[in-house]
């Protein structure tokens, strides 16, 4: 009774191994091929005490994409845009609660998720404005591993593979893609018998 166990457990790890690493495969290939920063952006704003904070959101197949910009906005105008606030379109994950740090007058949080069927990982880049030339540059990228690849569009946001984990898309993912696996197992092992049968056959 106990080796049969083991030889049903041990396949079963294996499936869900080999089912991990085509779920980590799948995202990687969507962060270095899916310019999910090219797609249309659902925009959130918020102006008041003497804040600016403003949230976009970039879907496309396999990968979705976070801008979070936040910057001391002196104005006594105190004014809201889009369908919802910025904090209703960042994932409970994102670490996008935390306001600007005292000793930054502005700063950019992107984060890009990736997977599918659900997004099970993620990475974080964050840029500072340089005043002198006008333009966002890149600080530091942490979660991921950024590729020497061209950087996705004018923007220039490096490609980076995610290393970090969303749960529980990460979990459903790899029981999803172990399930297909377990599928093409039986299948291929169906018509290998199919195939020692008729060889058999007189």
């Amino acid at each position: 009774m106990k080796c049969i166990a083991c030889k049903l457990v041990l396949p079963a790890l294996l499936l869900l191994l080999f089912g991990a690493i085509v779920n980590i495969a799948v995202a990687w290939g969507s962060a270095v091929t899916v310019n999910t920063w090219a797609c249309d952006a659902e925009e959130a704003g918020v102006i008041g005490d003497d804040r600016l904070w403003i949230v976009r959101r970039h879907n496309a197949f396999g990968g979705t994409s976070y801008r979070s910009e936040r910057a001391r906005y002196y104005t006594q105008e105190s004014r809201t845009w889009g369908t919802v606030g910025p904090a209703d379109l960042t994932p409970a994950w994102a670490p996008f609660a935390s306001g600007l740090p005292e000793s930054a007058r502005s700063a950019e949080w992107l984060i890009d998720s990736r997977g599918w069927p659900s997004r099970s990982m993620w990475s974080q880049v964050r840029r500072g404005f340089r005043t002198e030339t006008g333009q966002w540059v890149v600080t530091n990228v942490e979660g991921g591993i950024k590729t020497p690849l061209p950087s996705w569009t004018a923007l220039r946001i490096p490609r980076v593979l995610p290393l970090r984990l969303i749960w529980p898309g990460f979990a459903a993912n790899t029981v999803f893609y172990t399930a297909v696996l377990l599928l093409i197992t039986l299948v291929v092992l169906r018509l290998r018998r199919s195939h020692a049968t008729g060889a058999d056959a007189p």
